[in-house]
Parts: C-alpha cells; sequence; structure tokens
C-alpha cells in the first residue's frame, strides 16, 4: 500500500503501538517482531501458497501482544504465580514449532504464538481467586476460566488500549481470534485495493501483487 493510496492523519505518540495500562509496546519492536514472525513463517505458507499482507501480520501480533501485556498486568493485580501447566504447554509448543520452522525464528513464532497459553493460565489462576472469594469453591477449570475471562475483559474495559490508528484494529477483549479491524485509521481508503488491505479476512489475489517487503508468504 502507496502514499498515495491514502490521506488524511491521526493522532499517536511518534514510535508508540500500543499503551495499555501502565505498558508501552514500541512501534519498532512490533514491526521487528512482525517481520522475524513472518520469516518464521514462510516455508509453510509458501508450502500451502498462502500469502497475507505485512500490515495484517504486524496487526495481528500488536493483539497478540496486547492481550499479553493485559493479562500480565491483571496477573500482578492478583499475584498470581502461573501454574506448572503453562510451562509444560509452552515446551510443547517450542518443539512442535522448533520441528518446522527455521531454528533461528523459534523464539519470536514461539514469543507470539505461546500468548493464547498465556493468557488462558492467567484467567484460570485469577478465575479461581474471584470464584473463593465469591464463596464458590469446587468450580471446575470451565467456570475459572468463564470468571478470569470475565475478570480480563473488565480490566481491558478500564484500561482501553490505546492502539495506534497505523494497525487499524480495536483490542476490547481477550478474544485471539481473528484481528478486529475497525474504521480507526482517520487514513481514507481512496481504491479498491485499500480496501482490501484492510480487510479482516485478507484477499489472498490481492496480498500476492504487493512487493515484497509487504507481504508474508
Amino acid at each position: 500500500m502507496t502514499a498515495s493510496v491514502l490521506s488524511g492523519c491521526g493522532q499517536a505518540k511518534p514510535g508508540v503501538a500500543v499503551e495499555v495500562g501502565d505498558q508501552t509496546l514500541t512501534a519498532s519492536a512490533i514491526d521487528e517482531l512482525a517481520v522475524s514472525y513472518c520469516k518464521g513463517l514462510q516455508p509453510q505458507l509458501k508450502a500451502n501458497g498462502a500469502v497475507f499482507p505485512m500490515s495484517y501480520v504486524r496487526s495481528y501480533v500488536v493483539r497478540n501482544l496486547t492481550v499479553k501485556a493485559a493479562a500480565e498486568q491483571l496477573a500482578d493485580d492478583y499475584s498470581v504465580t502461573l501454574p506448572a501447566s503453562y510451562g509444560e504447554s509452552v515446551r510443547s509448543l517450542r518443539d512442535q514449532i522448533a520441528a518446522s520452522f527455521p531454528k533461528n525464528r523459534v523464539d519470536d513464532v514461539v514469543e507470539v504464538e505461546s500468548v493464547g497459553a498465556y493468557v488462558q493460565a492467567v484467567e484460570l489462576e485469577v478465575g479461581d481467586i474471584l470464584l473463593a472469594a465469591e464463596g464458590k469453591t469446587g468450580a471446575d477449570d470451565a467456570a475459572k476460566q468463564a470468571r478470569g475471562q470475565d475478570a480480563l475483559t473488565q480490566w481491558l474495559s478500564e484500561h482501553p488500549a490505546d492502539v495506534n490508528p497505523r494497525y487499524g484494529i480495536a483490542v476490547g477483549n481477550a478474544d485471539l481470534q481473528a484481528p478486529q479491524f475497525v474504521d480507526t485509521n482517520t487514513s481514507f481508503a481512496l481504491s479498491p485495493n485499500a480496501v482490501k488491505g484492510d480487510a479482516t479476512d485478507p484477499d489472498q489475489a490481492y496480498a500476492a501483487t504487493l512487493p515484497s517487503s509487504q507481504r508474508c508468504g
């Protein structure tokens, strides 16, 4: 996507990708991780004939790290100690990734893809604490998870994530499905291709036409 395609201007602190609670994620760190994550995925994407705009990959990384930053702060609020099962989940994930991804990209792929395990572990522990405080003993893991998820969603509503408009997403809950693209851009699409570049489900044919520096796959 070229500068000539978009117009308008947005408000964002220079160099900042996201501010959530007392944590700040820098744009440079996000860009570096997104590029490395993409390079880690390249072999599998090419084997499957898949390609994504880099803008989508960056937004995916931003969303994951924003949710993790929120979960970390919620965990601090409740002095959570993560269970051994979390470490086991991450080790298992690392083994799977190491078996099929470039060795020099494993750490970065794990950093992005282990967010789900981390968030679930925090939600489970926080949910257990809250249910016990509410006098609800004997709850199963599903109930604990649901209560913890509610707590994380509430935390995010009380500490809204301020996401740089360049990423085109909002992070209002702990949903780790496809990023929620919204019209936060204040840069307006002036061509059909600009709209495709911001689509929730990237157009594979469109993505394949992008310069190599702007696509993943």
